[in-house]
């Protein structure tokens, strides 16, 4: 009884000490994501791209107790101008979702699109480089870039509705989603 008694007044102390801890030693920070302005996409066409947003996402990045960086989640809409720089042709799409990133044991990231998002393949995935306007998932994994956050990309997988950006910035044409 004793035993009991002594066990229950040490977590009566405990408890709320450890309430007053930190859930986790993470961090988690967020910022609004920097607006793109005039980033060449090389490669995705062919011909000279470039994407300019209106931004308005929100970045939150968590850190670990080591502060490196183990999770990237941007989310929100957007609207997204996309440029074919040698004619002046421009295809705006709007974009809702979020892509998550994430740390994988090789160096490598992992980006997760979810919603009405964009595809861009230069080719290190399929050998046929590609630019689509994409409602469901892409998942893509490569070396992370930080400005402007993304992956180059080295595998990717998309399933859901795709139309094709490049044909779009040829036709004029939107595709319906």
């Amino acid at each position: 009884m004793r035993r009991l008694a002594a066990l229950a007044a040490s977590l009566a102390v405990a408890v709320p000490l450890l309430a007053t801890q930190p859930a986790s030693a993470a961090t988690r920070v967020t910022d609004p994501e920097p607006q793109l302005v005039n980033i060449p996409i090389e490669g995705a066409c062919s011909f000279p791209v470039t994407m300019s947003d209106r931004g308005g996402l929100t970045r939150i990045t968590t850190y670990d107790a080591s502060k490196q960086i183990v999770r990237i989640e941007v989310r929100g809409s957007n609207v997204t101008t996309f440029t074919r720089v040698d004619n002046g042709a421009e295809m705006t799409l709007e974009s809702k979702g979020s892509a998550v990133y994430t740390p994988n044991a090789d160096g490598t990231w992992t980006e997760l699109q979810k919603g009405l998002v964009f595809g861009i393949d230069t080719g290190g995935n399929t050998g046929t480089p590609n630019l689509e306007w994409v409602t469901g998932t892409v998942m893509s994994t490569g070396p992370l870039a930080l400005k402007p956050l993304g992956i180059d990309v080295v595998t990717q997988t998309r399933s859901g509705i795709a139309g094709d950006i490049c044909d779009m910035l040829v036709t004029g044409l939107k595709t319906r989603h």
